[in-house]
């Protein structure tokens, strides 16, 4: 979510996620996946972390469901979204922007709260990445480019699947995990943006997410919309 900014009360920017909130994401020792945007073999994995509880807080339009996966093991955290959409949305791909013209799945990451920094990947339903780097609040740095991620995409009628691995260094590095300790604690945010078309071809936005912010107006950009996480590391 890059070009709608709400206009919200401070002590909603500054709250907190609640331990309530927290979820962990298993480990194990060989992960039989294929990163090739196919969800199939997601059903091989005898543990993992799932999520169906998408929602619309500023919009009531029915929409397709959305389904997150998610497994870690020594080196990769590996993810998948399945976005139910038979209206998509593209824009023909020349720049990393172009990803924020049209459907797509977010993931934010962030060390806690502060959201100074935090990460984010917007991943679209042909493959196309925009991934960057930003402060809270809004500050983005589109120059920086997440090493080693992985994406691969496929779609049909009925919608659309995106399937990729984030390199564990990379999330041990912003958690400040030690060898010894059996889980690394983040902060996630997992959103959607739903595109469509009126009949008169204007394009209307709809934005999901797995945390609702209780703001008026939709914003992923504040803490609030993140959940606190722990990722198990494989023994």
């Amino acid at each position: 979510m890059r070009y709608l900014m709400a206009a919200i009360p401070f002590f909603l920017l500054a709250c907190q996620v609640t331990p309530e909130n927290s979820t962990t994401i298993p480990a194990i020792v060989s992960v039989p996946l294929e990163i090739d945007g196919n969800s199939k073999d997601w059903d091989q994995i005898p543990k993992k972390f799932e999520t169906r509880n998408f929602e619309s807080p500023w919009d009531d339009t029915p929409f397709g469901s959305t389904h997150f996966q998610a497994v870690a093991d020594n080196n990769w955290l590996y993810f998948c979204f399945e976005a139910e959409d038979t209206t998509l949305v593209t824009k023909p791909f020349t720049k990393e922007l172009d990803v924020a013209d049209g459907d797509r799945v977010e993931i934010f990451i962030s060390a806690d709260t502060t959201l100074t920094p935090y990460y984010c990947l917007e991943l679209g339903p042909t493959g196309d990445i925009l991934d960057y780097k930003a402060h809270f609040y809004r500050e983005f740095d589109d120059s920086w480019n997440l090493p080693q991620l992985s994406v691969r995409t496929s779609m049909k009628s009925q919608g659309y699947t995106v399937e990729g691995k984030i390199p564990l260094g990379f999330l041990k590095k912003l958690s400040n995990h030690h060898v010894n300790q059996p889980t690394l604690s983040l902060y996630l945010g997992l959103y959607r943006a739903e595109y469509r078309k009126s009949p008169n071809n204007e394009v209307i936005e709809q934005w999901l997410t797995w945390n609702d912010p209780q703001i008026s107006e939709p914003d992923f950009h504040i803490p609030s919309t993140l959940k606190q996480v722990k990722i198990e590391i494989a023994k």
